[in-house]
């Protein structure tokens, strides 16, 4: 598990926006405390806010996870309304009971189900401001349409972490424009700068001079690592020599490890499960691969994008907003397995290519991405919502 330590410490400039956020009362209703891409995004936020002095109450919907133990760690300590073992009447009198005697002046929601619930109880319980955050992209499923299109009314202001997550809640949920706001998610890149190569390979027996590709996300169908393991079939059919990391857990783990062996690719696959040294894992790897069929604005590729590697993913979501296709890495369309393993082949033949694909790639993060900077667009955007 990540440390909550390091990932706090951080020298933030101190702006000045007016009146002083701090005496505002902040709630963030969540709805998963698992490992994930737009959870751990969050706690990073949430210690820069709170290292900004500006107080943020965290609220889960569902039952505690390893985030909820860094949260903690960080000095907060989160509430949990355990939505799957309890009825709902019981999770209305918690939202009530929360809200009430100091109800908050914002709502800040993520999630679908944590943003219809939220809207509902925020309505009816308070007069906060209510910003909803929109992540995941054109996942195929209706639900977080119909969501939107039902419940949009409820909400003060739309965050989208990507131009693609504001495209979609404009274009498919018909949530009027001046609703939405963009703020791009950002990563303290430092702590994926700063890692020893040589730690992982060692312990998994693969040569120095193997290509070490690696997949980072969890083992679920909108991730796509079957289209990515068929990929790799594709190269190993090629006689080309990489080694495949798929690192997470999920749903798809058992299917996945079969698929593995149907192809005979276990000497060339090695599934990871979760793990608490991704940085390392990083360091030690050539290759950064996103299979994914939906995707909002992946941390995965940040994260890999801060260590360096090039990277190549599925052109799908807000992954082109932060690949930039032939000069940071590669983009290929989703559910080709084809076209995936051509884009793998070209950077697994042509070092200097990776190379220079990764260290204009980090320069890229760096600039445009800084965890700080897009704290600070947020801070301006609850202050603003607190002086209306």
């Amino acid at each position: 598990m990540p440390d909550a330590k390091q990932i706090t410490d951080y020298e933030l400039p101190i702006t000045d926006y007016g009146l002083p956020i701090t005496d505002h009362h902040i709630l963030w209703l969540q709805t998963g405390a698992q490992i994930g891409g737009t959870e751990m995004m969050n706690f990073r936020t949430w210690c820069c806010l709170h290292q900004r002095g500006i107080r943020v109450q965290v609220c889960f919907l569902d039952e505690p996870g390893p985030v909820s133990d860094l949260y903690r760690a960080a000095g907060c300590e989160p509430v949990h309304l355990c939505y799957h073992q309890r009825p709902l009447p019981h999770i209305w009198r918690d939202l009530h009971h929360l809200f009430t005697p100091h109800p908050p002046h914002i709502i800040h929601i993520f999630g679908t189900r944590a943003n219809l619930l939220g809207r509902v109880a925020a309505r009816r319980y308070t007069q906060a401001a209510v910003i909803c955050g929109q992540r995941s992209v054109g996942s195929g499923s209706w639900w977080p349409q119909y969501v939107e299109r039902a419940a949009s009314r409820w909400a003060d202001l739309y965050i989208a972490n990507s131009h693609a997550g504001a495209r979609w809640l404009a274009e498919q949920a018909h949530v009027p424009p001046a609703k939405i706001r963009t703020i791009h998610s950002g990563l303290d890149a430092v702590p994926f700068m700063q890692v020893a190569r040589g730690q992982i390979r060692p312990s998994l027996s693969i040569p120095p001079d193997t290509p070490l590709i690696v997949s980072v996300g969890n083992l679920r169908k909108v991730k796509d690592q079957q289209t990515l393991i068929r990929a790799a079939h594709q190269l190993q059919q090629q006689g080309r020599p990489f080694h495949l990391l798929l690192v997470g857990d999920g749903q798809r783990r058992a299917a996945l490890e079969q698929l593995t062996r149907d192809l005979n690719l276990a000497d060339h696959i090695t599934f990871m499960g979760r793990r608490a040294d991704v940085s390392a894992i990083l360091a030690d790897s050539d290759i950064k691969v996103l299979s994914s069929r939906s995707e909002g604005l992946p941390a995965a590729i940040m994260e890999a994008m801060a260590a360096g590697l090039p990277v190549v993913a599925t052109a799908v979501g807000g992954v082109p907003e932060l690949v930039q296709d032939g000069l940071t890495g590669q983009l290929v369309p989703p559910d080709n397995a084809p076209a995936l393993a051509d884009a793998l082949a070209v950077l697994l033949q042509n070092p200097s290519l990776r190379q220079q694909y990764g260290r204009v790639g980090q320069q890229y993060l760096l600039t445009h991405f800084s965890l700080p900077d897009k704290v600070a667009e947020l801070e301006q955007v609850y202050h603003s919502l607190t002086q209306e």
